[in-house]
């Protein structure tokens, strides 16, 4: 017994400690003789010291064990009067003396273990989450107050711009104003974007970002989609590929969110393609009912190591960074997070210098057969 490290306490019918081993002894600061004779009591809390005789008895007169058989946690206490946690389990012996008296030997056998440890490392487990349930709240409150106080400013930016752009009130003479002004309002749109991909990424991680389910004609989503990158594309001088079929079935989704997966798969897809390269947009039904969006490109690639940082909140490849492909890193984050919230699934199959597919992918049970 003195070669177990658990504690080992044995006990007659009266409570009295007939046995204690040496983990036993200094778990609790007692030397085995001390030990001996005395009342298990001594090693408890006393508000549940006083109780335990009654706890005996009650089992001996109806047979119902509480504690027998069962590990639980409890207090312990030191021979100084400390109390720390300790893990128990009970069992029961009863045999028959070697003599071969009729008295039964009937003893209860207590296995402790000092849990002390792993109680202060789970209660620094949940400070630790505290503070960072703490710190994600600050973080989504400052986001969302410093995108109304970014936002006001913005909107006269973008305004003010686009009507001189526009040269609405009278002709710009110079040339530069137009190209500044220009600038100026395409940095102020970019600016906008990402504030709103920010709060998109906080509302995701805080789990307060919720999904407006509706029937969505997704061949229409498409076709829209696809018509606001058609100038971007041509100006590039890309090649767009649409295939779809006309019958395409309609979705249980939310329109503005895949209406966003779209656009930031698009604008990667875009802005990562080189003059010359083609962009295809490929949608069917599945043999399993399932259906697909698959965006490829004839772009610069990813290796698996790119792709698994892309994936991640202001993740990059390193073939995509440099000065003409510059971003914050979040639409294929927020894109992967959104698809997940509907129950489906995003997908990226790449190799270098010869383009990317992403594919998507909706369960059966959003397909609307209607």
């Amino acid at each position: 017994m003195d070669t177990i490290l658990e504690g080992i306490i044995v006990i007659d019918l009266r409570g009295v400690i007939l046995l204690a081993n040496n983990a036993a002894s200094g778990m609790f600061g007692y030397s085995e003789q001390e030990l001996k004779g005395q009342n298990v009591g001594v090693l408890m809390p006393i508000s549940i010291a006083a109780q335990h005789d009654g706890f005996i008895q009650s089992y001996l007169s109806t047979g119902r064990p509480k504690v027998i058989g069962i590990g639980r946690e409890v207090t312990g206490r030191r021979k100084d009067g400390s109390l720390f946690p300790i893990e128990l389990s009970v069992g029961e012996i009863r045999d028959s003396l070697a003599s071969g008296d009729a008295e039964n030997t009937h003893v209860f056998i207590g296995t402790v273990r000092d849990i002390s440890a792993r109680k202060k490392y789970e209660e620094a487990l949940i400070v630790s989450r505290r503070m960072a349930e703490s710190a994600s709240e600050a973080k989504s409150m400052f986001l969302a107050k410093m995108s109304h106080e970014l936002r006001t400013p913005l909107n006269a930016i973008l305004g003010f711009s686009e009507i001189m752009k526009e040269q609405l009130f009278g002709p710009l003479h110079n040339e530069k104003y137009v190209l500044y002004l220009n600038d100026i309002h395409n940095s102020g749109q970019h600016l906008l974007n990402l504030i709103n991909d920010l709060l998109d990424i906080s509302r995701i991680e805080s789990g307060k970002f919720y999904i407006d389910e509706d029937v969505v004609d997704i061949a229409e989503i498409l076709e829209r989609t696809t018509a606001l990158f058609q100038e971007q594309i041509t100006r590039k001088g890309l090649r767009l590929e649409r295939k779809w079929p006309s019958d395409l079935p309609k979705l249980r989704a939310d329109r503005r969110s895949v209406r966003q997966i779209l656009i930031n798969l698009l604008s990667n897809a875009v802005k990562f393609t080189p003059e010359g390269g083609t962009i295809s947009v490929e949608s069917a039904l599945g043999d399993d009912s399932a259906l697909s969006i698959a965006i490829s490109d004839t772009g610069i690639g990813m290796t698996p190591q790119d792709i698994a940082s892309a994936i991640k909140p202001f993740g990059r490849s390193d073939g995509h960074r440099s000065k003409e492909n510059e971003g914050a890193g979040l639409g294929l984050f927020i894109a992967k997070s959104l698809m997940e919230m509907h129950c489906a699934s995003l997908d990226i199959t790449s190799q270098p210098n010869h383009g990317s597919t992403v594919s998507m992918r909706f369960p059966p049970t959003r397909v609307l057969f209607v």
